[in-house]
């Protein structure tokens, strides 16, 4: 089980910005060893990105594949976020990202990669930001 704890650290000292989620997060693992780990916060996707991105992207693929909004995001995380995994088997599994957990470089990058493939079977996908006119 992972949990995630936002801080800002000043003069050495961890302030977190849910202090008692931390402490009710400690109360749990009384008695049992943990491993902390501290990296640099990533910046998630913008709400703006998000918003282009089910606004634009997905309805015109759904539009063109005939695919409910849903359906299509899940297409599209099959098509463009394939994740292997490896099982303590050896064996490999391949499974889909998740478009939530990416950061803007990430994000920015799937959503370039669907706009390409889109443009290459003649769909153009809007720039974030213009009108979604865009023709199929």
């Amino acid at each position: 089980m992972k949990d995630y704890f936002g801080g800002t650290v000043k003069a050495g000292v961890l302030t977190f910005d849910e202090p008692l989620r931390w402490r009710a997060t400690l109360g749990r693992h009384v008695g049992r060893r943990v491993t902390v780990i501290i990296r640099r916060e990533q910046l998630r996707r913008t709400t703006q990105a998000n918003a282009w991105y089910w606004a634009c992207v997905v309805p015109l693929f759904s539009e063109w594949t005939g695919y409910e909004k849903d359906e299509a995001h899940e297409v599209l995380k099959q098509m463009f976020l394939k994740v292997e995994k490896v099982l303590p088997t050896g064996e490999i599994v391949e499974s889909t990202g998740r478009t939530s957990t990416m950061n803007i470089e990430e994000f920015s990058e799937y959503c370039n990669r669907i706009v390409r493939f889109l443009a290459e079977h003649g769909i153009a996908v809007p720039e974030p930001g213009q009108r979604a006119e865009a023709t199929l």
